[in-house]
């Protein structure tokens, strides 16, 4: 089931799907941030397990819509086809998934500096990703690349902007925060 450069968005069955997964990850933060504000939940009692996972849903639903754009932006040869072409397709990331939060939640003496980590990685690669393919496109270089080395310098330029980004990001919580 290798997807290769697909550079289509999925079905619209799929991508229904994808917004369900969207809406209970959304649905669930505005849950928590009710509780946090008001002390008194929206629905329910947040609960960290569930915030995991619906927040693993976003995040697939963002790497499945970003991936054909990246292609699209990057590379000269794609394959004009949706990713996730058959519906039966989306158990794979979706099983990945699943595996990743049981083993989060099954692992209850897991260091937390190892997690955290790995999630500051992986959302540090997506913001590279996404801010690599910008400025591609904002440099209106669409379809440029035949190979890796020729698109390393825009995902450097992402990685820098990533990196700029979880900065001030860090810098703001901790003048709000304190």
């Amino acid at each position: 089931m290798c997807q290769g450069r697909r550079n289509q968005l999925p079905s619209w069955r799929l991508s229904a799907f994808l917004a369900v997964l969207v809406g209970l990850w959304g649905l669930d933060g505005a849950n928590s941030l009710v509780q946090l504000a008001f002390g008194v939940p929206l629905l329910y009692e947040p609960r960290n397990s569930l915030r995991l996972a619906t927040g693993m849903g976003f995040g697939l639903t963002i790497g499945i819509v970003l991936y054909p754009i990246y292609h699209f932006a990057m590379w000269r040869k794609v394959i004009e086809r949706p990713v996730l072409e058959h519906e039966w397709h989306i158990m794979v990331p979706l099983l990945t998934g699943a595996v990743w939060v049981v083993a989060l939640l099954a692992w209850e003496t897991a260091p937390f500096a190892l997690w955290t980590t790995v999630v500051s990685l992986a959302v540090l690669a997506v913001l590279a990703m996404v801010n690599g393919t910008l400025t591609a496109l904002l440099l209106h270089k669409e379809g440029f690349a035949d190979s890796w080395p020729e698109i390393v310098p825009y995902l450097l330029a992402g990685l820098l902007a990533a990196l700029v980004e979880m900065g001030i990001l860090g810098a703001l919580r901790r003048l709000v925060m304190g």
